[in-house]
């Protein structure tokens, strides 16, 4: 009984001094470099599916707001590279842009989010190329080495449709990705 009315005041007295996360070293502009490996399928030229892989680099520019331990914010990122129809090289997406909020959590030094946004595609198929544009969700996590410095990986999913050819019909590509980044905090 002792011992369970001193672990009983041990809990309270921590309980009473804890201080709640405090993510305001999250705060702020970041920018920073990605690279990322990308697979998917997409539809075209209705019941032809394909494969797709490639990879793709890019920038990310962002900023962040904190309240407690929570994190939300926004995020801009840009990725060039061919992502490819397995097997046909001359169809793949050559970038894309994605615009996107992010919320998440801090346990110190690790920031654990999800995000969701819009993506923006370009592809270029034997001289015909189009745009597209589509809904971009995942999750990811960073972690601060220094005050400034950050690394982290990120999941995302892309379900992009395009106008295929100009004619009306419709391309729909669905892209796993999944990213490193590195950055600053300034």
């Amino acid at each position: 009984m002792k011992y369970l009315a001193n672990s009983a005041a041990i809990v309270l007295a921590l309980a009473s001094t804890g201080n709640a996360q405090d993510a305001s070293q999250w705060a702020g502009v970041y920018a920073g470099l990605t690279t990322a490996s990308n697979s998917g399928d997409m539809t075209y030229d209705p019941g032809n599916n394909y494969d797709l892989d490639g990879n793709n680099a890019g920038v990310i520019l962002g900023y962040n707001f904190a309240r407690g331990p929570w994190v939300f914010g926004g995020e801009f990122a840009y990725f060039k590279g061919r992502v490819q129809e397995v097997g046909n090289p001359n169809f793949g997406y050559e970038s894309w842009s994605d615009l996107k909020a992010r919320g998440g959590y801090a346990f110190n030094n690790v920031l654990v989010y999800g995000t969701l946004g819009t993506t923006f595609s370009t592809w270029d198929e034997s001289g015909f190329s189009g745009d597209g544009t589509g809904l971009l969700y995942g999750v990811g996590a960073e972690y601060l080495v220094t005050s400034h410095f950050f690394v982290g990986a990120e999941y995302l999913v892309r379900d992009m449709k395009s106008d295929w050819n100009s004619s009306g019909e419709e391309l729909e590509a669905d892209v796993n990705t999944i990213a490193l980044r590195v950055g600053m905090k300034f």
